[in-house]
């Protein structure tokens, strides 16, 4: 319906300026087609591998409403990624500049039975040396930050550590490099063992 080939450089092929809109929209793609042919509605390519410097997309928002809105009204991914990355990273977030707010955060997920916030699975065979996630507080200064912190409010259990191979390495192993007077493993209860240690003929506290 409508083909533009354009030679510009510097200029744009298609720039759309609007200054007066209220509730309509600078662009809108709507289609209501029934057929279920795998199709993109609006699909943007790069098509030149030497191109290292071209964004398939941009988005910039200047004020504080939300950058972008993804509303999936389906039983489907709502974002998929598909990457060929291999040493950089499929997301990145580079330098957030929060400082009370969470740069991630997944918020009132009460709808779970038995699946998950967050889930990460890895069936790599490399042998190489590797954290699955890794927490660093990388300031010495930031005394107050805490890498990790679980609460339970429920009477289950707060974390399970499981290995389904039989070896000889630690199922849980505490480093410190501190040198000074606090204790590596601090155990603060209230009623009830501190700690319980199970196996198979039985238990030991």
């Amino acid at each position: 319906a409508l083909a533009i080939v354009a030679a510009n450089t510097t200029a744009d092929a298609i720039h759309v300026t609007t200054e007066t809109l209220t509730t309509g929209s600078a662009i809108r793609v709507v289609s209501n087609s029934d057929e279920t042919n795998s199709r993109y509605l609006v699909n943007i390519i790069n098509d030149n591998a030497a191109a290292d410097g071209a964004r398939c997309l941009r988005l910039q928002q200047d004020s504080d409403a939300d950058s972008m809105v993804i509303l999936s009204n389906a039983n489907s991914t709502s974002l998929n990624v598909v990457s060929a990355a291999t040493t950089s990273h499929t997301v990145y977030i580079n330098s957030p500049a929060n400082t009370q707010g969470h740069v991630i955060n997944v918020n009132a997920a009460n709808a779970l039975t038995t699946g998950s916030i967050a889930r990460f699975t890895s069936n790599s065979a490399s042998t190489s040396g590797r954290e699955l996630v890794l927490i660093i507080n990388d300031n010495p200064l930031a005394t107050g930050a805490i890498p990790l912190e679980v609460q339970q409010h429920s009477s289950h259990l707060i974390a399970m550590f499981q290995n389904t191979l039989a070896g000889t390495d630690a199922e849980v192993q505490i480093r410190s490099s501190a040198d000074d007077t606090d204790s590596v493993l601090s155990l603060v209860q209230g009623n009830g063992a501190g700690m319980k240690v199970m196996y198979d003929g039985g238990t030991d506290e």
